[in-house]
């Protein structure tokens, strides 16, 4: 996820490093709502995916997932469940300082 992405010339011609995979992931708090930027590309298996938003710019907002019900970085990792539920225990056996370094990181973005 750190590895820039190309912006071409046409659009600005920048590296830039939004920290997210923009993959459709289903992390147990899904709606059910099936997504699709055009209905002919409608996918059912899609119900309860959503795309990973960018974390850039994270430390200006004052809800974080789909739905906004985390308002702090832990909340929104603790809610992590189905494909992300590694990535929420590797945060779990984190130390605290460790933790606190995650979240410099985070208010850095």
């Amino acid at each position: 996820m750190a590895e820039g992405i190309e912006v071409p010339d046409f659009i600005g011609g920048k590296t830039i490093h939004p920290y997210s995979d923009f993959l459709l992931d289903d992390i147990g708090t899904g709606d059910n709502i099936p997504q699709a930027a055009k209905p002919e590309y409608l996918d059912p298996s899609t119900a309860n995916k959503f795309r990973t938003a960018p974390l850039w710019g994270l430390r200006f907002r004052s809800w974080m997932m789909h739905d906004g019900k985390s308002v702090t970085y832990h909340q929104a990792i603790e809610r992590h469940a189905g494909e992300a539920v590694k990535a929420r225990d590797r945060y779990e056996h984190l130390t605290p300082v460790q933790k606190g370094q995650l979240q410099a990181f985070l208010n850095s973005l």
